[in-house]
């Protein structure tokens, strides 16, 4: 894998002001996550491990990007301090900045390759996060065993993570779904605003090729199909938290800030929302994301 694609492709990317593209910024949609998370629309899912597990003493967080979770998390009384971990160097330059503005000394930010031979040179924590950066990692086996060898015996890993199909390959079935809604959204709320793509309209959702990935970015759902089975085999799991995605996260992906600036656009957010659901309940489709609380196995 290309590291310096990937280096250079989210240190970018923390750097940009733009729009909001993804599902997951939408507050309605982040509210319905919440409900079927934690059942309350107002309590996110670090608030519910908040309230099960208490304050935390040392937090690991993985893949931390420019670190506003574990600033929120700090703030919210999550662990009392933490370290965060990213390959993305402008990333933790920009967190680093960020500490000194919101006058935190208890976060230390680090430079850091996940496919380092060791996590140890760390230290031990009583919790780590991975936030969204499992599915950018190609030896998930190693990953894991790496993170269960620094988390303490009675620690917890908590997952919130893509684990649908690599490469965001999709079956024809959710295509179709997927593109059956687009044929009816109005041309207002299909307007596309991701980057190369802006004022264009997102009249049907063609999956990128791998090609495009190996281009963009090496690491983005390398291996994401395969996270739990790699989880399980180090971890076990307390908890485990699906919360959709098969159909809105491509649906919506580039589109969702519309929907946000719409008169009707919450309503149609949270018909989709239900609507997903369903389906998921059915078994028509799988979930695509999932939360998890979990303890390491001990030997």
């Amino acid at each position: 894998m290309n590291k310096k694609k990937v280096n250079n492709y989210w240190s970018s990317f923390s750097q940009k002001k733009r729009k909001k593209l993804s599902w997951l910024e939408s507050e309605t949609i982040k509210s319905f996550i919440n409900k079927r998370i934690s059942g309350n629309e107002h309590k996110g899912s670090y608030q519910m491990a908040i309230d099960q597990y208490g304050q935390f003493d040392r937090a690991l967080i993985v893949g931390c990007g420019s670190g506003e979770l574990e600033r929120d998390l700090y703030r919210l009384g999550f662990f009392k301090e933490a370290v965060g971990i990213d390959i993305a160097e402008g990333s933790i330059k920009l967190a680093k900045r960020k500490l000194v503005e919101e006058g935190i000394d208890k976060i230390k930010y680090l430079n850091f390759d996940l496919d380092s031979k060791s996590f140890k040179k760390l230290g031990f924590f009583d919790v780590i996060i991975v936030n969204m950066i499992a599915h950018h990692i190609a030896d998930l086996n190693s990953f894991f065993k790496k993170l269960s060898e620094v988390l303490t015996d009675n620690g917890r890993l908590i997952m919130q993570e893509y684990i649908g199909p690599n490469r965001f390959q999709h079956n024809k079935k959710t295509i179709h779904i997927i593109n059956s809604i687009l044929n009816v959204l109005d041309d207002s709320l299909k307007i596309n605003n991701m980057p190369g793509a802006e004022l264009s309209l997102k009249n049907d959702y063609v999956p990128n090729t791998i090609e495009h990935f190996l281009a963009t970015d090496p690491s983005e759902a390398i291996c994401s199909a395969k996270i739990m089975t790699n989880f399980k085999k180090y971890f076990i799991t307390d908890s485990q938290k699906d919360f959709g995605g098969n159909i809105n996260h491509m649906l919506l992906s580039g589109i969702v800030n519309n929907f946000e600036d719409c008169a009707n656009g919450h309503q149609i957010l949270k018909l989709l929302m239900v609507f997903e659901e369903l389906l998921e309940k059915y078994e028509v489709i799988k979930t695509d994301f999932t939360f998890v609380l979990g303890r390491k196995k001990i030997k």
